[in-house]
């Protein structure tokens, strides 16, 4: 078990800045100012949600190219539960392919980017009439 120390009363209550592995220590420190002791679990079971979003040795990284696969970068960003992990999208208007993966690095990101990109264009994309207009669009890429 950790323990934190929360002070305050009702809606001003506030976290104190440490967590304490001993429970006589967490108390301790609660007491020389009115706190109280919060128990957390150490390791609890992971949610489901959180289980998709687990990737051991992986980050999640946002993947921009030209759409003839030149210039390509990716840059390291912090998932959200809502955002689709697959999804890809092309702009002719800014002549790029964006997309958002789990990878090992960046090098290993931008491979997946080229291809997914490949795939974009084998599926008959990138284009569209709400594309045209727009200049972006979201799919997810077949297969």
């Amino acid at each position: 078990m950790m323990y934190g120390i929360e002070f305050g009363e009702y809606s001003d209550r506030y976290m104190h800045e440490a967590v304490y592995t001993s429970r006589d220590d967490a108390y301790a420190v609660a007491r020389t100012g009115g706190g109280i002791v919060l128990e957390f679990g150490v390791d609890p079971p992971l949610a489901a949600e959180a289980v998709r979003l687990r990737r051991p040795g992986e980050r999640f990284w946002y993947v921009h190219m030209r759409q003839d696969g030149d210039g390509a970068s990716a840059n390291e960003e912090a998932p959200k539960i809502d955002d689709d992990h697959e999804a890809s999208a092309a702009s002719e208007r800014y002549n790029g392919f964006t997309t958002r993966c789990w990878a090992r690095d960046e090098v290993h990101a931008i491979k997946i980017g080229n291809d997914r990109r490949l795939g974009w264009i084998a599926a008959g994309k990138p284009y569209s009439y709400q594309e045209a207009t727009t200049g972006t669009a979201w799919a997810r890429i077949p297969g």
